[in-house]
């Protein structure tokens, strides 16, 4: 009977379901719904993969490296009670040149390095699959700028646009290599949100130009670990 990170892998890479799926979670679920579990009798407390534990789920855990650090949101005047989902700056290369410095954090914490060890090595021992979630090249720029102004920087500010990609290009290389030096992620997801249920928010000639380049370069990188 092959392991649970087997198991994913021969899913995944060769269709072959002859030893059943793994089952697991792909997304962590809401508070309001573990506080619902908990009034029903799950142990209080518990963080999400230690609840994926508990109901013997196939979990993976992720290292989604955020590029809005606290220096970030300090570089931007924001207020203390700022959410992720609120723009940080305004369509200008002033503001996003102020707010540069706090963006991309390439050195991993020692707490970060220390967690990742221990998953390394339950996923050597095939009880886990790595699931590595990275900003993608629509979603960064997106979370800086507000979604309206954002699609129209497309138009109105495309040099403004393939910076911010670019650089957002350089740092997924390089936390990349430097989390490959501790693990190497069975599979890896760009967060995008790219579309919605009618269709893209971008033109097909515009992903060409804007995003592709971003995607030649991560992708060989990922295919080649």
């Amino acid at each position: 009977m092959a392991n649970i990170r087997e198991q994913f892998l021969r899913v995944m890479r060769d269709g072959d379901l002859s030893e059943g799926f793994p089952i697991t979670e792909f997304a962590p679920y809401w508070d309001l719904t573990q506080q619902r579990w908990e009034a029903e009798g799950l142990p209080k407390g518990l963080s999400y993969p230690q609840a994926l534990d508990y109901f013997g789920l196939a979990y993976r855990p992720f290292v989604w490296k955020p590029a809005f650090t606290a220096k970030t949101r300090e570089l931007a005047n924001l207020p203390e009670d700022w959410r992720w989902e609120l723009p940080m700056i305004r369509t200008t290369e002033e503001d996003y040149a102020r707010v540069l410095p706090g963006l991309f954090p390439t050195e991993l914490h020692p707490t970060e390095i220390q967690a990742m060890e221990a998953e390394a090595e339950r996923q050597a021992k095939g009880e886990v699959w790595i699931l590595l979630y990275i900003d993608g090249p629509f979603w960064f720029p997106r979370m800086l700028l507000g979604v309206e102004p954002h699609l129209m920087a497309f138009c109105e500010q495309p040099a403004l646009m393939k910076r911010m990609i670019n650089d957002l290009t350089e740092y997924n290389l390089a936390i990349l290599e430097k989390i490959c030096e501790i693990y190497t992620p069975d599979t890896v997801v760009f967060a995008e949100d790219l579309a919605y249920r009618h269709g893209s928010m971008i033109s097909r000639d515009m992903f060409e130009e804007f995003l592709s380049p971003h995607y030649k370069r991560v992708v060989p990188f990922l295919v080649a670990r």
